[in-house]
């Protein structure tokens, strides 16, 4: 069937607003109404009524999923729902009545009695000169008759005295003759309940606002309150014949008593809207929100057939990053960071990430379609030759579960002459073959006048999210990686090679960080980028709390990896002049900050680690007659400290890969959840207490 999704903006949104709007919004709820074997047609409904009509009956819809929300007020909201009802086309949302219903406060008072529920005295008041005493108390609220769409309470409609209150009648009744209405204030925190039919039970968003003035203070807990809530909402939602989806708000005085002040029969769910940012901060997957919504609307109408025709080809938009761990206000070791917290403070350092996330792929050989979720992130450890002056390098395995081709030449040479490039197990071949052209166009004589290379690739396997039997990586995405690569801040999260990964069961797989040492060490920058992929979400330790036991209860319900515990590449750079031996005792030291966030290095598991400095380099070909090669490196005593700022790196770098990520979806309807900000810091701050 063909679902029309209608929708208006108003005309002093930006450009970049639309554009966000049509890009993330629209086409997130098309795939999902794709997903569901149906035919997403998005239409926008703004401009005069005839014209609006006249497009929709254009597109032929068999439903309509209105966002359409009237801009101005909620006498407007009510006209979409009022033209689809005329033209005789199911929609998804709540009738006309239902809106019009949601205008009047007094409809509050009759709903309360039957449900039990606490609502704000109320007065109509037609005349200046009616007196209020006895009847109602002050603070009191003072509103037009036909409620304006406020998401807000206004400070300059609450009066305190009678003399405030006999002003503002008279002017508000020059503007409004129809009538006001005088509702009791109450000082309290206000409480959002979205209901949607399609799922078992609603959700409760808390507003942290003070609804009465700019106090602030720490909002009590509501865990055992949410059961009423949830009744409470449900049985108002029903008792105003509401349809899929709406706002019950309450506000709970500082007695504890819950008042139901309003109704919204068309929340915003749009990516900057409250719920969608509550969606991302528990781990839900919004598509699921949308589809509930959906099949609400299709079980309502008694629509059970779908013409389903073959979903077209969809590459997908990502969500900018979210905060990492330093952002959030965690601050992990003592040393500090360089200017982007990265391995691109080392000076000369660029990272460049190519991207893949994709749906209704074609399954080669096969009808079937599927999911695309994987990428290749490229680490430039210069802008100079490294094929004939490359850096001294060292590296350490852990667990070898895994590969890093070129790291066996590393370690025994103590060089490294290529750029290291991270991808997914099965295309370690095809990145391999795009570095070596990469690095033959860029030096002619590599492999005729002088040595082959061996190009470093690290992997780790992203096939949870990602349908391997798609060959999407190709040669020449590793020379676009390589060819993006710049200084700078390090896009982190689900991006590039870490696009599939997942970490102690949260989406993300590209963390990085960095360290600088005291003047008085040297003044040395130390830098690490991890492509993480591993553990289990009781395992996960941050700032040396186990906040993975707590974690782990909430997402019993979720699909889980349990076939396979992972992997992790750990990339180190330094601009301390060091040597090889010396940087590989520091990566061992790196294994250590993997223990810290919580590895135990599985025996599925691959701990790969390689390190260079850019302090110190060779020359491939003897310079003159001189059959030696002279380098400075720090005394043996001098090494400690950078033991343990790489530990601290790297347990940040592994951290900051599930903190910038959005979540992420893949094959098969899978998801993997991002981990809750906001649960995270106040088990922290819980723990620190005790």
């Amino acid at each position: 069937m063909r679902i029309a999704v209608a929708y208006n903006l108003p005309r002093e949104d930006s450009p970049q607003f639309r554009k966000d709007y049509e890009e993330i919004f629209i086409d997130e709820i098309s795939t999902v109404i794709r997903e569901l074997g149906d035919t997403p047609v998005p239409i926008e409904v703004s401009g005069k009524p005839d014209f609006i009509a006249e497009k929709i009956l254009s597109t032929e819809p068999d439903m309509i999923f209105n966002l359409a929300d009237g801009n101005r007020n909620k006498t407007q909201m009510a006209f979409y729902p009022s033209l689809f009802e005329q033209q005789g086309i199911p929609y998804i949302g709540s009738n006309s009545n239902t809106f019009h219903i949601s205008f009047s406060s007094f409809l509050f008072q009759s709903i309360s009695s039957s449900h039990k529920v606490l609502v704000p005295d109320t007065l109509y008041v037609k005349d200046p000169g009616q007196k209020i005493r006895g009847e109602i108390d002050f603070p009191v609220l003072i509103k037009p008759h036909k409620l304006d769409l406020a998401p807000d309470i206004k400070r300059d409609i609450l009066v305190d005295n009678p003399k405030k209150y006999r002003e503002k009648i008279r002017r508000m009744l020059s503007r409004h003759p129809e009538g006001l209405v005088l509702e009791s204030f109450i000082r309290g925190r206000k409480i959002r309940v979205l209901v949607i039919e399609g799922m078992e039970k609603a959700i409760t968003a808390i507003n942290f606002s003070e609804l009465s003035s700019g106090r602030k203070k720490k909002l009590p807990d509501l865990t055992e309150l949410e059961p009423r809530l949830n009744t409470l909402a449900v049985d108002i939602f029903k008792s105003l014949a509401a349809s899929d989806f709406g706002e019950i708000i309450f506000i709970r005085n500082d007695e504890g008593e819950l008042y139901f002040v309003n109704f919204n029969p068309m929340p915003s769910l749009f990516p900057e809207s409250e719920y969608y940012k509550y969606f991302l901060s528990k781990g839900m997957d919004f598509r699921f929100v949308i589809r509930s919504i959906i099949q609400s609307a299709k079980q309502r109408y008694k629509i059970y057939f779908t013409y389903s025709p073959k979903p077209p080809f969809k590459a997908r938009k990502l969500l900018p990053p979210r905060s990492t761990v330093r952002e959030l206000g965690l601050e992990i070791g003592i040393f500090p960071t360089g200017k982007f917290n990265a391995i691109t403070d080392v000076k000369g350092v660029k990272v460049g990430h190519l991207t893949y996330v994709e749906d209704n792929v074609e399954i080669p050989g096969s009808a079937e379609l599927t999911s695309v979720r994987t990428g290749v992130t490229a680490i430039l450890p210069t802008e100079g030759n490294i094929y004939e002056h490359p850096f001294v390098a060292g590296g350490f395995v852990l667990n070898g579960i895994g590969e890093m081709i070129g790291l066996n030449q590393v370690m025994e040479w103590g060089w490294i002459e290529s750029p290291i490039v991270l991808t997914n197990t099965m295309s370690v071949g095809e990145v391999h073959t795009g570095i070596v052209s990469y690095m033959t166009s860029k030096y002619s004589g590599l492999g005729t006048i002088s040595d082959v290379i061996i190009p470093v690739v690290g992997e780790t396997d992203d096939s949870f999210l990602h349908d391997v039997r798609v060959k999407r990586t190709t040669p020449n995405d590793a020379i676009r990686a390589l060819n993006r690569a710049k200084g700078g801040p390090v896009i982190q999260g689900s991006i590039g090679a870490g696009t599939g990964m997942t970490t102690f069961d949260f989406a993300g797989g590209i963390g990085s960080s960095s360290r600088m040492l005291p003047i008085e060490e040297g003044g040395y920058t130390i830098g690490v980028l991890v492509l993480s992929n591993f553990g289990n979400m009781r395992n996960l330790t941050i700032d040396g709390a186990v906040v993975g036991r707590e974690l782990d209860k909430l997402y019993e319900q979720e699909i889980r990896r349990n076939y396979s515990y992972g992997s992790i590449i750990v990339v180190i750079a330094t601009d301390a002049p060091l040597i090889a031996g010396q940087l590989n005792r520091i990566c061992k030291r790196a294994a250590l900050g993997l223990g810290r966030v919580g590895s135990h290095a599985a025996t599925t598991s691959g701990e790969i680690i390689i390190a260079f400095s850019t302090g110190n380099r060779f020359y491939r070909e003897a310079r003159g007659k001189s059959h030696y090669q002279t380098m400075k490196f720090l005394s043996i005593s001098q090494i400690n400290s950078f033991y343990e700022a790489v530990i601290e790196a790297t347990e940040e770098a592994v951290l900051n890969a599930i903190f910038c990520s959005n979540g992420m979806d893949g094959r098969s309807g899978r998801f993997c959840p991002s981990i809750p900000h906001d649960r995270v810091l106040d088990i922290l701050r819980r723990g620190r207490k005790v």
